[in-house]
């Protein structure tokens, strides 16, 4: 028998957040930043991203209240004794071409929320908006090693990477150290998202 000895989880909801006082905020810091047109220059291929924010802003309270809900039931999932606190907080833009590379967060949970995604006129959902790609460490072995590998099918167990498809008003919560890209915007709209991370708290 196959035995499932180490899983990587990966939260996915959907969380009841006013989207335009966020837009609007994002939309007034990028006009105000000074610096150059990129802002952060970390991950991001193209796009704006920028600094980390003050998240004690009055702005950002529903969301966070809707962040640490989701969290709570992420770690009454996986058992968590650890006590984490929120760590910090930025936003990206992603316009048409502009991707992120490969990467990882410092922390132990890290997180992505879609405020505004392109969508496609039929299936109010598109993939060409640029989806978030996780990577399994395989990904990275030696080149004659099991990435190398052909399958019939392709499931959680021997595929290389998993891809989801972002939704307005999506979250999703990982492991900090789960290296992750996001694809190319294809489209011609904006796609717009917070990211986040939180740390443990050490007594």
């Amino acid at each position: 028998m196959i035995n499932d000895i180490f899983k990587i989880p990966v939260w996915q909801s959907t969380i009841p957040v006013n989207n335009k006082p966020l837009l609007d905020y994002v939309y007034k810091f990028k006009k105000d930043d000074k610096r150059i047109k990129t802002g952060v220059d970390t991950s991001n291929d193209g796009g704006y991203q920028s600094p980390n924010l003050n998240f004690d802003e009055y702005i950002f309270n529903d969301l966070l209240k809707c962040i640490y809900e989701e969290l709570y039931k992420f770690g009454n999932e996986l058992k968590f004794l650890s006590p984490l606190k929120f760590s910090n907080l930025w936003f990206n833009i992603n316009g048409n071409k502009d991707s992120n590379r490969m990467h990882n967060h410092g922390g132990v949970i890290s997180g992505v929320y879609y405020v505004k995604v392109p969508k496609d006129e039929v299936w109010n959902i598109s993939k060409d908006c640029g989806q978030l790609i996780f990577y399994t460490s395989d990904y990275f072995a030696r080149p004659d090693g099991w990435n190398t590998m052909k399958f019939k099918s392709y499931d959680e167990r021997n595929s290389l990477t998993w891809k989801f498809t972002p939704k307005e008003n999506e979250l999703y919560l990982f492991p900090s150290h789960l290296i992750h890209s996001v694809g190319q915007n294809k489209t011609n709209d904006e796609r717009v998202s917070f990211s986040f991370n939180y740390v443990k708290v050490d007594k």
